[in-house]
């Protein structure tokens, strides 16, 4: 007797993550963690929000359009938002 299986694939997409943590955006960026914090301090890249004392978090949304411009510019993150904008 044969048994009838059949696959079923669901139709439901995973929700994007919202936020990236540390150890993504580097790995995303090709860059080291404390790369990204000297960049974080100058104001070049997007700051990390803080979810607790050791646990940060990126926008994923700023982490993305931050890479796609290839911004290691010399401008600040705030005033490349501003620039982008006009």
């Amino acid at each position: 007797m044969q048994s009838s299986h059949h696959t079923t694939f669901s139709t439901k997409t995973t929700p994007q993550k919202r936020f990236y943590n540390t150890k993504e955006v580097c790995e995303i960026a090709g860059i080291s963690r404390s790369t990204l914090i000297r960049a974080e301090l100058s104001g070049s890249c997007p700051q990390g929000r803080r979810f607790g004392a050791r646990c940060v978090r990126y926008d994923r949304q700023q982490i993305d359009q931050w890479l796609a411009t290839g911004s290691w510019s010399l401008l600040p993150w705030q005033q490349q938002q501003e620039v982008s904008h006009d």
